[in-house]
């Protein structure tokens, strides 16, 4: 009897989040994904909460995976690269963004990206204090979570350029009132 991998479960797993949404996410839909019964992968998982922990975790490789490529591969300033990242993220994958940031099982766990290395270079590279590079930070996120939710339902439909151009208003403007402040 051949043998399925944890790798090829999680695999299978996050190909039916895609294709189908979380919605259709059960041990059924996955085993028939990988052409098999339920039976391996309750065996490699114990039940359906722990399969699906495991797949939120690399969901969430995906994505960092994704945004780091996107920062990689552009040339604007790091921080709003990985804002676009997101948005683009949201786009693209439209049902994996749902599962990852839309569903809020498991937010309070989603560490794909350094806060306190964010923030640090928020504050250098901007000469604002801690409590400032906090606080422009969370506005930004607030903003791209915004956008990002309004690109992924379709609600709009902006160019690079666009998403490039209102990042950089946004921040401009937040960064603006928190110095008068």
């Amino acid at each position: 009897m051949k043998k399925i991998s944890k790798q090829k479960i999680l695999e299978a797993s996050i190909d039916v989040i895609k294709k189908c949404g979380y919605e259709k996410f059960s041990v059924r839909n996955i085993a028939k994904q990988l052409g098999c019964s339920t039976q391996p992968i309750y065996s490699e998982f114990g039940d359906k909460q722990e399969l699906e922990k495991a797949v939120y975790q690399e969901a969430q490789k995906h994505h960092k995976k994704y945004a780091e490529q996107f920062a990689k591969n552009t040339d604007i300033m790091p921080y709003m690269a990985v804002g676009m990242g997101f948005v683009k993220f949201a786009k693209q994958e439209k049902q994996l963004f749902r599962f990852l940031y839309m569903q809020n099982k498991w937010s309070a766990e989603n560490e794909s990206f350094d806060y306190a290395k964010i923030i640090e270079k928020i504050k250098t590279t901007h000469n604002l204090s801690s409590k400032k590079a906090m606080a422009l930070h969370g506005d930004m996120t607030i903003y791209a979570y915004g956008l990002a939710v309004l690109e992924n339902l379709g609600m709009t439909n902006f160019s690079d350029e666009e998403i490039l151009e209102r990042f950089e208003a946004e921040f401009s403007a937040l960064k603006t009132n928190l110095i008068n402040k």
